[in-house]
This record gives structure tokens, sequence and C-alpha cells, in this order.
């Protein structure tokens, strides 16, 4: 009994700290690039690739000196990476909702809950990779000297710098 309470308690925890995280990203502009921005950069290794998201890069489009068929792919790119990191959210909603009616059982199943919260868990991991993965491609859609105009208006060391962890 007291190990059920226990479990319990802990996926009780764990969906409370996954529904701030997703209303914090809502919060930041969820859908498409812009959720990566704040909180989120500094938590997740490898978020220093946000400055290359197509959306900061389209923004400084005059400053990089983009082409026009450097801008037509990024806005592509942030279309799909904005296509692909709602359906991934959806997902994560989808599951979530499960998991939580699956919790008001009288005696929950803890393998059906296991798969809804692991099913919850992976769809927040690819809208992020879809975030991610946008960074890189756009990153190699630049040329040699645009991509280090970016890297020189990042802080000089990056997040592990900041965070004095170095690398993970």
């Amino acid at each position: 009994m007291i190990r059920h309470l226990m479990t319990f308690t802990a996926l009780a925890l764990l969906l409370g700290a996954t529904e701030l995280a997703a209303q914090q990203h809502q919060h930041q502009g969820g859908s498409g690039q812009s959720g990566m921005m704040g909180q989120d950069q500094e938590m997740m290794p490898g978020m220093a690739i946000r400055a290359f998201a197509p959306d900061q890069l389209l923004a400084k489009r005059d400053d990089l000196g983009l082409t026009d068929d450097q801008v037509k792919q990024l806005e592509q790119l942030q279309a799909d990476a904005k296509r692909d990191h709602d359906q991934a959210m959806a997902s994560h909603d989808k599951y979530r909702a499960e998991l939580m009616q699956a919790l008001q059982a009288e005696k929950p199943d803890v393998t059906v809950i296991q798969g809804y919260y692991a099913g919850a868990h992976d769809s927040m991991g690819q809208a992020h990779w879809a975030e991610m993965r946008a960074g890189l491609l756009a990153m190699g859609m630049l040329t040699d000297a645009q991509r280090a105009k970016v890297k020189e208006t990042q802080p000089a060391g990056g997040m592990q710098h900041r965070h004095g962890q170095g690398a993970r």
C-alpha cells in the first residue's frame, strides 16, 4: 500500500513538472522556434544552437547579408520545424491526458501509466528535437563568415561557461 502511494506521489510530482514545463513552453511562445528561449536554453545542453534557429537568423537577415535563396530556405525550414514541433506537442498533450485519466483509476495500472508517461516524455523530446534540428540545419545553410558573425554575438564560452560546468 505504501509502495503504491509512493509511486502515485512520484508520478504526480513528475506530471506537475511536465505540466509546468509545457505551460512555460507555451508562455514563451511554444509554437515553432521561439519556445527554446529563456530557461529552456539554460536547462538543456547544446542550446547554444538557439542562435542559429531560422527565426533568429531571419531576424538578422540584413546584418548577416543573407541571400534571397538562404532566406527562402530558412523560411521553409522554419515552417517545417513548426509543423514537426506542433505535431509532437499534440502527441504529448494526448499522452498526458491519457496519463492523467489513468491516474484517476481506483487501482492505477503501473504498466499502462508507464506507457503513457513514456509516450508523453518521448513526444516532448521530439518537440525539442524539431527545434534543435532546425538550428543545426540552418547553421549548415550559412557561409563560414555568417556563422562566425552569429557566434560573435554569443556570450563567451556559451552555456557551459556561464554555469561553470564544462562539457557534459
